[in-house]
């Protein structure tokens, strides 16, 4: 008679023989040496998960650890603030694989919005001076008010485990329903961690769905008005009829690792494209340097003198005088071209300062870029975990 025992790696821990998981297990596994029936913790609670909510898709992890490395490294890079030593001295601690409910919406929206619409329009006078008529026109903007009405077909994922709420949210809100993959398909890796509903699917559509489509019906009208002037857009509230809505699992990559003595956690999504954080190494002393130099350049590009503006001014003003008194010529003249002189040479010291600032930012971002460089081209990896990988 055989005995049920847990195991949470690959092997039988009763006789250590190496087990294949079959596909669609549901974490129970017979060792081909001792007959051990064998139970994976984390495919057992997913299975059971899967029944209890009525799961019938989802997307499964796939990203290889390769690709988790270079997501892992594009994030540490992602900002010419980053700690030049980041990438030598980040270790990777943990990499853990989660899978959390979701709900996939299928929604149809309607909607009004009102609007005034701008037309340009000439307005002729006829005017009497002496014997003659001159015609004078004015132009103007005359304004009509307008409604119409615009509809939306869309999709959106909305979280239903609030312990992941924001994370989901943030990476899954726009997800193509083609990439999901039916249950029967659907595999975890043995050690995945599962997480139940606990947001209900109303609560979910009202948090995170209905915004979603508010805002794509606003981005829509403002896509249809471009080309026309309009103004005081008013957009009513929508109608959303939701036409399907479907239970699915979502595999998430969370990569724990280590810079400078503190922790840091990296969300991945299932393909490895994807990434959600909130706080990353930086560099505060080059968080300062950069923004600095930003400000600068902003100024001295806004900067223009007026000394060559009031100099060409009172240069004309000095030739159209000089026909008339030749003294006031001369002053004018005069004082014209000290300011053009003058404007000139603080326009030179101007573009002198820009490239000099330049300069300095273009040195900063090209020590980034050999940072990163010569750690990717050296093929290392990361300390920790992947190393190697």
């Amino acid at each position: 008679m055989s005995t049920e025992m847990q195991v949470r790696d690959f092997h039988c821990n009763n006789c250590g023989t190496p087990l294949t998981i079959p596909k669609n297990s549901r974490g129970h596994v017979t060792c081909p040496s001792c007959k051990t029936e064998c139970v994976i913790e984390g495919l057992v609670k997913n299975a059971e998960i899967q029944e209890k909510d009525n799961i019938n898709s989802g997307i499964p992890l796939s990203a290889g650890t390769g690709t988790l490395h270079q997501k892992i490294v594009d994030v540490l890079t992602a900002t010419y603030d980053m700690p030049l030593d980041v990438l030598t001295n980040t270790e990777v601690i943990k990499e853990e694989h989660i899978c959390v409910p979701a709900y996939l919406f299928y929604c149809n929206a309607m909607c009004s919005y009102n609007y005034e619409a701008g037309n340009e329009r000439e307005h002729k006078n006829q005017v009497v001076v002496g014997d003659t008529i001159r015609t004078e026109r004015e132009q103007y903007v005359e304004w009509t008010q307008m409604g119409n009405n615009t509809s939306l077909s869309t999709t959106s994922i909305a979280p239903g485990c609030r312990d992941y709420s924001n994370i989901v949210d943030h990476l899954y809100k726009n997800l193509d329903p083609n990439r999901l993959v039916d249950i029967e398909e659907l595999e975890f890796p043995f050690d995945v961690n599962t997480y139940s509903y606990n947001i209900p699917k109303n609560a979910a559509f009202a948090q995170y769905v209905e915004p979603y489509v508010k805002e794509e019906i606003a981005l829509s009208v403002k896509s249809a008005l471009s080309k026309r002037m309009y103004r005081n857009l008013s957009i009513g509230s929508p109608n959303i009829h939701k036409d399907e809505i479907i239970r699915v699992f979502l595999g998430i990559y969370h990569i724990v690792y280590r810079y400078n003595n503190q922790e840091y956690s990296l969300y991945i999504t299932a393909d490895g494209k994807s990434s959600y954080y909130e706080s990353r190494p930086l560099d505060a002393q080059r968080t300062a340097f950069f923004t600095e130099k930003s400000e600068q350049l902003k100024a001295l590009k806004r900067f223009e003198t007026g000394a060559t503006k009031w100099g060409i001014i009172l240069l004309i003003a000095g030739i159209i005088l000089g026909l008339l008194f030749t003294k006031w010529f001369w002053v004018l003249a005069a004082g014209g071209i000290g300011l053009i002189v003058l404007g000139v040479k603080k326009s030179n010291e101007n573009k002198a300062a820009i490239q000099e600032v330049e300069r300095q930012i273009a040195e900063f971002k090209q020590q980034a870029d050999d940072a990163k460089r010569q750690f990717t081209s050296a093929n290392k990896p990361l300390l920790g975990i992947y190393s190697p990988y």
